[in-house]
């Protein structure tokens, strides 16, 4: 995919990869960090608000999986860490800055100002993060749940103009959520192939403990709160900084 992305920059968009949000730097890093720290507070808020109510119990510390081939438990995990980096770094390139950035140009090229014009490339990309992830969604409102995640991620991108809090929250959430507090075990397939730190079991009502549940819609809009109340500490305003001008300039980079 990273692959696919390289060529499209080059000869199709003619810009540079860091054009679509990648100027990694020190301030760059920060902002990641920030994205990873908000994630991992925020799931770790939902475990806490199962556990409260009497929803979950915790059934296993360290557990490696329930697979009888299940890999030793700090593999396990350091296997999971590279994967979801490297998913978080991919999804983030592809669907908010490669989709939602063209989209966005596109729009603003036939008759949409560029304020609208940049919202409807963060509804195109955030439709489309929906439907590549119909394959987790067990109903129509289960989707609406992977269309939010994805407008939280493009939205915290178009005030940003960078991929670096976008790339640490969707890290951080597939790490939270899988690996480190075991939301995703209230799936019981889940537990066969994924290593925890923490692996509850859950009791609850379905509508609140179901991944696309009201608790985790609840922890998406925390992390939309969150997010982009840190965008005025490090940037002084929240304001749309992506663009949808495409410039001559940006064809002349390479």
């Amino acid at each position: 995919m990273l692959l696919v992305i390289g060529i499209w920059a080059r000869y199709v968009d003619h810009r540079r990869l860091t054009e679509y949000g990648l100027q990694v730097g020190p301030e760059w890093i920060r902002d990641a960090g920030a994205g990873v720290v908000i994630a991992f507070v925020a799931w770790g808020l939902a475990l806490v608000v199962h556990l409260t109510v009497g929803w979950a119990h915790i059934s296993a510390v360290l557990s490696p999986g329930n697979a009888a081939n299940a890999l030793p438990f700090a593999v396990a995990l350091t296997a999971f860490v590279a994967q979801f980096l490297l998913v978080g770094i991919w999804e983030e390139l592809l669907f908010r800055g490669l989709v939602l950035k063209n989209a966005a140009e596109g729009f603003h090229l036939r008759w949409l100002s560029e304020r609208s014009a940049v919202l409807a490339g963060l509804v195109v990309s955030s439709l489309l993060f929906g439907v590549v992830h119909v394959d987790q969604a067990t109903s129509l409102p289960a989707l609406g749940f992977w269309v939010l995640i994805g407008l939280v991620l493009g939205s915290v991108y178009i005030l940003t103009d960078s991929l670096a809090i976008p790339i640490g929250i969707h890290f951080a959430t597939n790490l939270a959520f899988n690996n480190v507090y075991g939301l995703s075990n209230v799936r019981p397939e889940t537990a066969e192939v994924t290593a925890a730190l923490l692996r509850p079991e859950f009791t609850g009502p379905t509508r609140f403990i179901e991944v696309s549940g009201l608790v985790n819609v609840g922890v998406v809009v925390l992390i939309a709160v969150l997010s982009i109340g840190y965008v005025p500490v490090q940037y002084n305003s929240i304001r749309v900084r992506v663009s949808p001008v495409y410039t001559v300039h940006s064809r002349s980079n390479n």
